[in-house]
C-alpha cells in the first residue's frame, strides 16, 4: 500500500494548501468605500482588445459610459473578420487596428498611444458596474499601487453546470486575491487590471505566448519592486459568461495552461504541480478499481474520493460566501468529479496540439 500512503500525502498537501488559501482570504484588505476628490481628474483610459467581438462590445461600451467616473475608452482590432471595428466606431468610441497579432500585441498597441496616467484593462465580453472605474483608481490612489487586480465572476448561476465554472473560477479568485495582499502571487486575470501607465511593462509581456498578459505583467512589476493590490470590493467586480459546454473550457483551460511553462512564481509552479499530483493520483486510483475489481482497492478510492470532496467543500463555502455563487449538498458532491473532467479534458486537448483561440491555432 505504498502508493495509498504517497496519495495520502499528497491530499494531506492539497488539504494544507486549501487550508492556507481560505486563511489568507479572510484577511484580504478591503478598499475603503467613499469616493476621494482627487479622482476626479483621474485619467483613466479602458484599452479593449477585440476580436470578433461585434456582439459583445456594445453591452460593454454602454457600461463604461455609464460609469461614475469619466474614463476614455480605447477599442483596439485585432483584426476581426466581422463589424467590431464598425460597432464601436458607430458608438462613438476611437478605434485603433493592432500592430500585430494576438491579445498582448492589442494591448501594447494601446499602451504606445493613450497619455493618461492610469489604464485599464478589459475583455470585450465583461460587464462591468456603474462604480468599477472609481473603485479601481481609488483602490490604486489610497494605497499606493502601480497595479490593481479586480475579481472576475462567472454568470449566471442557474444550473448545476454553470455553478460549476463560477465555483471553480472563484476558487482561483480566493487564491489570487489572498497571494495578492499576503505578497506572494502576482497574476490575476487581463479581463479586469488596472495599471499606473508609466510602469506598465510593455517589454514583458512575452507575445510567443498565447495567453498571460494578466501573469507576465504583473510579475514583470512584482520583480520591479513595484506594489501590486487586490481589489476586492464589489463595485469592481467584472461579470463573464459561463462556457456553453465541455469542449470549449476544455480548449480554454488549454490555452490558460500553455502559459505555464513561462511562469516564474513559485507559489503558481508549486500550486500547479500539486493540482496536477492530485489529479493523476485520483484518475489513476479510478481506473484501477475499475480493472482490478478488488474491493480493498475500491475502499481506498472511496476515502481518498471522500477527503477530496470535504476539502473541496469547504474551499466551494468560501468562494459561495465571497462572490455570492449559490450552492448547494449536490454541487459540493460533484465538484471533484467535474474538476477531474476538467483537468483530463484539458490535458487532452493541450497535448493534441489542436488549440484553437478566436480561429486561431494556438
Amino acid at each position: 500500500m505504498g502508493f495509498f500512503a504517497l496519495s495520502i500525502l499528497i491530499l494531506s498537501s492539497y488539504a494544507w494548501a486549501i487550508g492556507k488559501w481560505i486563511n489568507r482570504w479572510r484577511k484580504v484588505s478591503k478598499v475603503n468605500e467613499g469616493a476621494a476628490s482627487i479622482l476626479v481628474d483621474s485619467g483613466l483610459t479602458v484599452i479593449v482588445p477585440s476580436r470578433d467581438e461585434a456582439s459583445h462590445l456594445p453591452l460593454l461600451l454602454a457600461d463604461l459610459k455609464n460609469q461614475s467616473l469619466s474614463v476614455r475608452v480605447l477599442v483596439v482590432d485585432d483584426q476581426s473578420e466581422d463589424d467590431t471595428m464598425a460597432q464601436a466606431s458607430a458608438l462613438g468610441v476611437e478605434v485603433i487596428p493592432s500592430e500585430g497579432v494576438g491579445k498582448k500585441a492589442a494591448i501594447i498597441t494601446g499602451m504606445k498611444v493613450i497619455k493618461t496616467p492610469w489604464v485599464a484593462t478589459l475583455d470585450a465580453d465583461v460587464r462591468v458596474g456603474h462604480d468599477w472605474a472609481k473603485s479601481m483608481v481609488q483602490a490604486a490612489a489610497d494605497r499606493s499601487a502601480q497595479a490593481v487586480v479586480g475579481t472576475v465572476r462567472l454568470t449566471p448561476h442557474a444550473h448545476g453546470w454553470q455553478r460549476f465554472q463560477a465555483l471553480e473560477y472563484g476558487c482561483m479568485m480566493v487564491w489570487i486575491g489572498g497571494g495578492i495582499s499576503k505578497g506572494t502571487l502576482a497574476m490575476g486575470s487581463g479581463a479586469n487590471l488596472l495599471f499606473s501607465h508609466a510602469h506598465y511593462p510593455i517589454d514583458e509581456l512575452q507575445t510567443h505566448w498565447a495567453s498571460g498578459d494578466d501573469s507576465f505583467a504583473l510579475e514583470a512589476l512584482r520583480e520591479a519592486g513595484h506594489s501590486i493590490v487586490w481589489n476586492g470590493d464589489q463595485a469592481a467586480r467584472a461579470d463573464t459568461a459561463t462556457a456553453p459546454d465541455w469542449p470549449t473550457l476544455w480548449m480554454q483551460r488549454a490555452r490558460w495552461a500553455s502559459k505555464a511553462q513561462g511562469y516564474e512564481n513559485e507559489e503558481s509552479r508549486n500550486i500547479a504541480g500539486l493540482v496536477a499530483a492530485v489529479s493523476l493520483v485520483l484518475f489513476a486510483w479510478i481506473v484501477a478499481s475499475v480493472l482490478l475489481l478488488n474491493l480493498r482497492v475500491f475502499g481506498a478510492t472511496c476515502l481518498l474520493w471522500m477527503i477530496k470532496t470535504l476539502v473541496d467543500g469547504a474551499m466551494l463555502r468560501t468562494t459561495s460566501r465571497g462572490f455570492e455563487i449559490s450552492l448547494n449538498l449536490r454541487d459540493i458532491m460533484l465538484f471533484p468529479i467535474r474538476y477531474l473532467i476538467l483537468v483530463v479534458g484539458s490535458w487532452v486537448k493541450m497535448m493534441s496540439g489542436k488549440m484553437v483561440w478566436k480561429g486561431r491555432r494556438i
